[in-house]
C-alpha cells in the first residue's frame, strides 16, 4: 500500500517536472519527510507548514519558522471567531480575534478570563499561588511553599507597598480605612487596672514623672520608638487604654475627696450659719442690757 501510495506521487510530481525524491520521502522507520530525506518523527516538513480550509475563506494556520530564529503559529480567522485547543472533544482553551484568552470558556472578557481556580508556582522550592472563587460567592488567594523568612510582597512601580508573613504584616506608608472599621482581635485588654491587685500611682507620682519625662508612665515615649524602629499598634493601644483607665480611677479618687471636702464644708456652713445667729441673739441681749 506504501508502495502504491509514493508510486502515485512521484508519478503525479513528475508529470510536473520535479524528481519526487526531492519533494517527499518515507524512510525505513516510516518517517515521511517533506522538503528533506531526513525525517526524524513521523513528519518532518523542512520549511514553513499551511493548513487551511478551501480557497475563498480566511481560515488557515501557518506554522513559520522565520529567519529571525522565532516560531510563529500564524492564524487567519474571520471575524467574531476563535482559535480553540480541546481535549476529547471539550474546550479548553479559547483564543478570540481581538487576543483575548479564555481558559475554561470560549468567551472571555478580558486579555486572559480564567474560569475556575487560578494557579501559579515553582515546582523546584514549592511556591504557589491559589486563586479560588468560592461558590458561596467569596474569593481567595491562597499562598503556600514560603519559607520561614519569605514573604509575600505587594509592588507599584517597582516600590514596596506592603509585605505579608507567616505572621506579620508590613505596611509602607499610610493606612486609610473608610465606610468601616479597623478590626483587631482584642486579645490585649487593660482591664487588669480595675483588679485590687493593680498598683495604682499615686496621682502626686504621676503628675511628677509627666512632668520629668514628658510623657505617660506606661505609654513608650518617642526616644524609645524610635530606637526599637518599630510600632507595635497593639502594645500602644493596651498603653494608653491602661493610662485612660487609670485616669478613671483618678476620677474615683478625686470625687471621693470632692465628696468628703463637699461635707466638711457643709458642716462649716452649718456651723458659721448657728454662730451668725447666735451673734444675731447675743447682740439683742447686749442691746436690751445697755437700754435697762
Amino acid at each position: 500500500m506504501k508502495t502504491n501510495f509514493l508510486l502515485i506521487i512521484a508519478i503525479l510530481l513528475s508529470l510536473n517536472g520535479i524528481k519526487a525524491q526531492e519533494i517527499m520521502k518515507f524512510n525505513n522507520q516510516g518517517y515521511l519527510g517533506i522538503g528533506t530525506s531526513e525525517p526524524t518523527q513521523r513528519l518532518t516538513v523542512d520549511g514553513n507548514l499551511r493548513v487551511q480550509r478551501s480557497a475563498g475563506t480566511n481560515q488557515f494556520m501557518n506554522v513559520v519558522l522565520a529567519n529571525d530564529e522565532n516560531a510563529y503559529l500564524n492564524f487567519g480567522l474571520q471575524s467574531g471567531k476563535r482559535i480553540g485547543f480541546q481535549i476529547n472533544g471539550g474546550s479548553q482553551m479559547s483564543i478570540l480575534d481581538n487576543g483575548y484568552v479564555g481558559i475554561g470558556t470560549n468567551t472571555p472578557q478580558h486579555k486572559l478570563t480564567v474560569e475556575g481556580t487560578f494557579r501559579t508556582q515553582r515546582e523546584s522550592t514549592g511556591q504557589f499561588m491559589n486563586v479560588f472563587l468560592h461558590p458561596q460567592g467569596n474569593t481567595f488567594l491562597n499562598f503556600g511553599g514560603l519559607g520561614q523568612n519569605n514573604f509575600i510582597a505587594f509592588q507599584i512601580n517597582s516600590g514596596k507597598i506592603m509585605h505579608i508573613s507567616e505572621d506579620e504584616l508590613e505596611v509602607y506608608g499610610n493606612i486609610s480605612v473608610q465606610g468601616g472599621s479597623f478590626i483587631d482581635d482584642g486579645t490585649i485588654i487593660a482591664d487588669y487596672v480595675f483588679d485590687e491587685s493593680y498598683q495604682l500611682m499615686p496621682m502626686e507620682e504621676q503628675g511628677l514623672f509627666m512632668r520629668m519625662n514628658k510623657h505617660l508612665p506606661k505609654v513608650d515615649s518617642e526616644k524609645k520608638i524610635k530606637l526599637d524602629g518599630s510600632y507595635d499598634m497593639a502594645r500602644r493601644r493596651e498603653q494608653i487604654l491602661e493610662e485612660v483607665e487609670k485616669a478613671h480611677l483618678y476620677i474615683q479618687q478625686l470625687n471621693k475627696m470632692y465628696k468628703i471636702l463637699d461635707k466638711k464644708n457643709q458642716e462649716m456652713f452649718n456651723m458659721i450659719k448657728e454662730l451668725v445667729s447666735e451673734n444675731k441673739e447675743l447682740k439683742k441681749e447686749i442691746t436690751q442690757l445697755k437700754k435697762s
